[in-house]
């Protein structure tokens, strides 16, 4: 890979002027440069996976090259060690052959069998063609007050029997 141009501290403008002005040690001028071209790196590139591997691989290559942790700088960096695949990657996820991967519901709602009395009680009001409307109509509200009656059992209240 070809580097570009990198930035330097002479650059950045960091001399005595500057230090005498912020009141500030050099050490900590240098600190915020460094962790404002971080903060500018990360924003710019959500793609970047946070880890502290990554991390140390960064700075240890702006150290080698002897420059600081610039945007320009991180960013080059971080170009040059994803080409050479010395950076941990996000994941990409898994998909089926046609774009979908499907994933069994867990924790669904259980199926359970009828009891013998559900049973009889479900082929007495069987739908039946033959039917009129009201018998249909009076079919409906057996089953209606049977549905109502059973809620209290399964909201964990009353565990009385269906009486229809």
């Amino acid at each position: 890979m070809l580097t570009p141009t990198l930035d330097t501290w002479d650059d950045l403008n960091v001399n005595d002027h500057t230090i005498l002005k912020s009141k500030k040690s050099p050490a900590d001028i240098m600190n915020d440069i460094e962790c404002e071209g971080a903060r500018s790196f990360l924003v710019s590139h959500p793609e970047y996976r946070i880890t502290p591997f990554n991390g140390q691989m960064l700075g240890a290559w702006c150290a080698k090259h002897g420059v600081p942790t610039t945007l320009k700088n991180l960013e080059v960096a971080h170009r040059d060690l994803a080409e050479r695949g010395l950076l941990e990657i996000p994941a990409t996820p898994k998909i089926g052959q046609q774009g979908i991967e499907t994933v069994p519901v867990r924790g669904g709602s259980a199926v359970v069998p009828p009891t013998a009395e559900e049973t009889a009680f479900l082929r007495k009001v069987a739908d039946d063609p033959t039917l009129s409307d009201a018998t249909r109509k009076k079919r409906d509200e057996q089953l209606r007050r049977a549905a109502v009656a059973q809620r209290p059992k399964f909201r964990g209240g009353d565990e009385s029997p269906v009486v229809v």
